[in-house]
């Protein structure tokens, strides 16, 4: 999703941090909505599917495309520096 965001707010030229925070919600949660997910966000029991970025913010993530460090599907690591695992 971190992808998904940098060229949607490149492709409508966007540059502030507000903007990119609506970018980031949209194809978030947004999408979650859009497919009737309710249960979709970092929580207690949730799925743990997440991506872990050096970053010091959720825009920085987005403007500065990081390599991804660690990535997880349901609580498994799934990649590690680069490296798919399963």
């Amino acid at each position: 999703m971190l992808e998904r965001a940098y060229i949607m707010a490149y492709r409508n030229n966007l540059r502030r941090d507000d903007d990119i925070e609506d970018v980031i919600d949209i194809v978030t949660y947004g999408n979650a909505t859009v497919i009737g997910d309710r249960k979709y966000g970092l929580r207690e029991g949730g799925s743990a599917d997440l991506v872990l970025v050096d970053a010091e913010t959720h825009v920085a993530a987005v403007v500065h495309r990081p390599p991804r460090y660690l990535v997880m599907k349901r609580g498994r690591i799934t990649a590690r520096n680069g490296e798919c695992l399963v």
